[in-house]
């Protein structure tokens, strides 16, 4: 089994939200398990458990991007809980924080930029919007008939979080645009009984699980660009249930949980096409992966089991992970992205230097813990991208071969569950004959 974190002391499990980055992150899988009234965390390091309490049938769940908080809505009693891993600490003396929502709440998503989360109340055709810093309700938005599943994503030009219900009951999507004020924008028809949705990193798409009553389903494509249905009917097995994309976007997981399959459908991304079928338990639902690293977690709804999924083996990893039978699951849905963690350090120091043709970067490690390093580029006017990757632990990195012209350049450290933030630099590469010349501006921390 591949693991890729080290395993952090509880001190630094017990810091909250405001308080500085731990030296060694942790990766953490919450699973709401909704017949014991408990969320369950497993570290995903050593598969050690822990658990709280929790009345009111917790159901979804989804951690915020600095891993500092995750939400669980619970559908009984038609709340949103906030948790820490404090919590998970001191059960005794520490209450989660609820928040009154809608009727029947199931599926919660975070927005990128941690400020807001929606929450899809499948008993009143509504969601509800929530600020995280309050913990209250800022508006309500009506949707389609039977909403379950919501994912968020940033769209970078128009400056707004767009958010997509899946509307079982209706066999539609909604958008719902929030420039601050939340409404529904788009509806978007022609799926069956759609349950699961799952963003890909950079948001350009959103992947729905056609439930179909059970029967043969698929996963259909939403562009999110012009919120167009893509052709593509990537064909799954019976009743997919759940979804997620992880593998820094390469490959996505599909839960098929009608009898017939006790499946899981692995779609490779970059031509969604199917890249493996791995078996798992009874009634597979909530399936989370790793956003950078390469492990997914499938819950088996009907024989309490958890299943491990493995895309860096070959043949694809599965295991089963061996429970603690002082913190059991029962009965447990576990929808949405329940798999998160603390990011790590983020670099500093940026800086740049002209050599002929060629701009070296170099910057300063703050991390012990990170995977490795992402680099981008862009020119004036235009979007970020040409993502370069370098491994854990360098410092430099060489851009060949370029045109005179302006440069600007971001990075982030990344481990296995998130991003840490990015710091940029920007200047001018300017023709003197032959040479280049560097002309440094300054760095931002993003």
């Amino acid at each position: 089994m591949k693991h890729l974190l080290w395993l952090i002391s509880a001190l630094f499990l017990l810091m909250p939200l405001q308080s500085i980055c731990p030296l060694w992150a942790a990766t953490y899988a919450y699973i709401p398990s909704f017949d014991n009234d408990r969320v369950v965390r497993i570290a995903t390091s050593d598969g050690t458990f822990a658990s709280v309490a929790l009345e009111g049938g917790p159901y979804g769940a989804a951690v915020m991007p600095d891993g500092s908080l995750v939400l669980v809505t619970c559908e009984s009693n038609n709340t949103l809980a906030t948790l820490t891993n404090a919590n998970f600490e001191d059960t005794g003396t520490l209450v989660p924080l609820t928040t009154a929502l809608g009727e029947a709440p199931r599926g919660v998503a975070i927005a990128p930029d941690g400020r807001r989360a929606y929450v899809a109340n499948f008993g009143d055709d509504t969601v509800s919007v929530i600020t995280i810093s309050s913990r209250t309700v800022a508006s309500t938005v009506t949707v389609g008939d039977g909403p379950w599943g919501v994912t968020a994503v940033q769209d970078a030009a128009a400056n707004v979080i767009k958010v997509y219900v899946s509307n079982q009951l209706a066999g539609t999507v909604s958008v719902i645009t929030d420039n601050g004020t939340p409404e529904v924008t788009q509806t978007i028809t022609g799926l069956r009984q759609p349950i699961g949705l799952a963003a890909t990193p950079d948001g350009r798409f959103v992947y729905v699980a056609n439930f179909n009553g059970g029967l043969i389903g698929s996963v259909r494509v939403i562009r999110t660009s012009d919120d167009t249905l893509l052709a593509d009917n990537i064909p799954v097995g019976h009743g997919p249930w759940g979804i997620a994309v992880g593998s820094q976007g390469d490959f996505v997981y599909v839960s098929n949980s009608g009898n017939l399959s006790r499946t899981v459908t692995i779609v490779r991304a970059s031509d969604n096409s199917v890249y493996g079928t791995i078996s798992v338990g009874d009634v597979p639902q909530g399936v989370a992966a790793t956003k950078n690293g390469d492990l997914a977690y499938v819950v088996n709804q009907r024989s309490n089991t958890i299943h491990e999924i493995d895309v860096a083996t070959t043949p694809i990893g599965n295991f089963v992970i061996d429970q603690d039978p002082e913190h059991p699951i029962e009965g447990t849905f576990a929808l949405g992205a329940f798999i998160g963690g603390t990011p790590p350090g983020a670099p500093s120091g940026l800086s740049a230097t002209v050599d002929g043709n060629r701009i070296v970067l170099r910057w300063t490690d703050n991390s012990t813990d990170e995977l490795g390093f992402v680099i981008e580029r862009r020119t004036p006017d235009g979007a970020w991208g040409d993502l370069f990757e370098v491994a854990a632990d360098i410092t430099e990195y060489t851009d060949s071969n370029l045109a005179r012209g302006v440069y600007e350049y971001r990075i982030r450290a990344f481990n296995e569950a998130t991003d840490s933030a990015s710091v940029t630099t920007s200047g001018e590469v300017a023709s003197r004959g032959d040479n280049f010349s560097w002309c440094f501006i300054g760095t931002l921390l993003n």
